[in-house]
């Protein structure tokens, strides 16, 4: 027997081989088919390097291997469910591959889709998908209250305090919140509390009865995650 030692990148499934020795073909082996490795995720980060990327999206940095090259069909995708056969899945833009001489493979993916809580990524690669990577989006942060009428605390009659933060999630997402030990009323007559935005950011706006105390601790849950 005899063999051949070739090395040629590539990337994708059902890759037909063929050997050529001195203009003849291998012609008994036509239907020989082969696969590349499938792609493989070991990080993502958003464009502030974190590696919990912002509920809102936007561009992501994914590192792994068999990615493939630069001219290949590449979709980066969250998934609404890792086991499933046909998952909703939600795709990130244009993805640009960078192969360095050493270490992971680096894709670069714009427009990737907002979210909270625990997602999972996977990437495509000419038709071979890489196992869901698990991975979670940031966690909530109160950045400051806004009381009814300009005034700056609540009144003990109770009312709507507005609460302002960052990564609540998209604008309409569901959240819960809680001032000490109530339970926020969507402060807006809507069935659930959701996310608003204007001109100073991100709140939502919680309706709560009468009470009273200082120093009232305000906490906001997203996607199963708590404010520090």
């Amino acid at each position: 027997s005899s063999g051949i030692n070739a090395e040629y990148g590539g990337s994708g499934a059902g890759q037909q081989l063929i050997v050529t020795v001195n203009g003849q073909e291998d012609n008994a082996n036509q239907n020989y088919l082969f696969s590349y490795g499938d792609p493989t995720i070991i990080e993502v980060d958003d464009e502030t390097g974190s590696d919990t990327p912002s509920t809102l999206g936007g561009t992501w940095t994914i590192l792994g291997s068999n990615f493939g090259k630069e001219t290949s069909t590449i979709v980066a995708a969250t998934l609404s469910d890792p086991v499933s056969q046909n998952p909703i899945t939600y795709s990130c833009g244009t993805c640009s591959l960078f192969i360095p001489e050493s270490g992971n493979e680096i894709l670069t993916c714009e427009d990737c889709p907002s979210g909270v809580g625990i997602s999972y990524l996977r990437v495509t690669v000419d038709s071979l998908d890489s196992p869901p990577f698990q991975f979670t989006y940031a966690s909530p942060t109160v950045t400051g209250l806004r009381y009814p009428s300009g005034l700056n605390s609540l009144p003990t009659e109770g009312g709507a305090v507005t609460i302002y933060g960052t990564e609540f999630g998209p604008v309409g997402q569901d959240v819960t919140a809680t001032i000490g030990s109530q339970n926020c009323a969507n402060g807006l007559g809507g069935a659930s509390l959701t996310v608003q935005s204007d001109s100073f950011g991100y709140f939502v706006v919680c309706n709560i009865a009468a009470g009273t105390g200082a120093d009232i601790n305000v906490q906001v849950r997203v996607g199963g995650q708590n404010n520090p």
